[in-house]
């Protein structure tokens, strides 16, 4: 791959420009703070008037500063409406952040290449359960009973049944299949212009790859992140294998098993700070 831009240089700049972004926006968030400070002090003032506008006040120096407090509100509501666009887009680059980091941990796993670095201080990016509730409703809006497939992989592991790993893994395995089975049906995949079919013995067999990427394409409107969901389909695929091999074994090894069921949470998590659905 010698045209290829090196690692170093691309996570060089990710993180040059991610200081940047923080730099600008800790700005912006002090000076947010001290213009709330500032309403706030003159709150009681300006509710006080609300008397003397009913009464027809026409006092010049109180239109003007009534003229600049409407001002300001309109300003106020175009920027809120702007961060709010911009919290969308925060959250599904801090879920990017954390495909990126499970998937730098079971690269070793996977390829075979070892890093030779410990690489434990990645597992404080995996999933938590912390927002499981609100990404059960989201996954109920799609389909209610989606949504209690997945809010049962929280009660399975963290249940003291001796087979709750097991369980979780398998709701996990059983979201993923009805997320993408309702995102990218199969005959709508066969309708894309690139698709063809990847195995000659199954001519109708749709890949999860090629769900993933109808899923994108469809579901995505964020033209960079919906590139990133697509170039992920390895990951995602192997991360999906690992489930299937560990929860139909015999007995399930405790630490193979949460990592591949976290990395499948942040997965589907990913899926659902991006598409635009519901």
């Amino acid at each position: 791959m010698p045209d290829q831009e090196l690692p170093s240089k691309i996570i060089e700049d990710t993180e040059r420009r991610l200081e940047q972004i923080q730099n600008r926006l800790n700005l912006e968030s002090e000076q947010t703070g001290l213009t709330r400070k500032i309403v706030s002090i003159v709150k009681p003032y300006w509710e006080s008037a609300d008397q003397l506008f009913k009464q027809g006040n026409k006092d010049p120096i109180l239109t003007s500063g009534y003229q600049i407090l409407v001002g300001l509100n309109e300003q106020v509501r175009e920027i809120d409406k702007r961060t709010k666009q911009f919290e969308g887009q925060s959250l599904s680059l801090a879920g990017t952040a954390s495909v990126f980091a499970n998937s730098t941990g079971t690269t070793a796993s996977v390829s075979g290449y070892s890093f030779g670095f410990n690489l434990a201080p990645i597992k404080q990016f995996r999933y938590d359960f912390t927002n499981h509730d609100y990404y059960s409703k989201r996954m109920s809006a799609i389909d209610p009973s989606l949504g209690k497939t997945f809010r049962a992989i929280k009660s399975a592991y963290l249940s003291n049944n001796s087979d709750g790993l097991r369980q979780a893994l398998f709701s996990a395995r059983q979201s993923y299949d009805h997320l993408f089975d309702i995102l990218a049906k199969d005959t709508n995949v066969r309708k894309q212009g690139w698709w063809s079919a990847d195995d000659p013995n199954k001519p109708e067999m749709v890949t999860r790859a090629q769900r993933l990427r109808y899923a994108a394409e469809k579901h995505v409107p964020d033209p960079v992140k919906q590139r990133v969901l697509e170039s992920s389909d390895t990951h995602t695929t192997n991360v999906y294998n690992k489930i299937n091999i560990l929860h139909n074994r015999g007995s399930v090894d405790k630490d193979k098993g949460e990592y591949a069921l976290f990395e499948m949470l942040v997965i589907l998590k990913n899926w659902l700070d991006s598409i635009n659905i519901v």
